[in-house]
This record gives C-alpha cells, structure tokens and sequence, in this order.
C-alpha cells in the first residue's frame, strides 16, 4: 500500500508493506480453524518499521522478510 494507506493481511504466513505514514496490520490464524492466534499493528514510521519491505509476524512481533519467501 503506497503513502498514508492501510494494507490488512489475516491469514497464515501473510505478509504486508506500506509506504511511509501508513499503517500495516498482519492477523495470524490458528492452525486448526479461523480464529486469530496473533496480530500486531504498526505505523510506517521509516526507523522500526521501514517504507516498501515487506514484513510478518513471528512470535506475535514484526520481521522483514522479501516478496518471495513463504
């Protein structure tokens, strides 16, 4: 999602980007139905979370990760 968007991800091993000032949130699923085991929201701030890379969760905290791993 480009400057100031929202990009929304819920399901497992998602992951999502923004540009700077815009918010990302990855949902997490349960392995055994839908529910939401985790989740985390963050501003692109450009210092903790950087603009146009791509992240997801782990252990309920954001890591960077590239486009085209799993």
């Amino acid at each position: 999602v480009g400057k100031n968007g929202v990009a929304l991800c819920r399901g497992n091993g998602v992951k999502a980007k923004g540009g700077l000032g815009s918010l990302i949130v990855i949902a997490e699923e349960c392995d055994t139905n839908y529910g939401i085991k985790e989740w985390k929201a963050a501003v692109v701030d450009g210092d903790e979370i950087k603009p146009d890379v791509w992240y997801k969760l782990e252990n309920g905290e954001f890591v960077e990760t590239s486009e085209e791993e799993d």
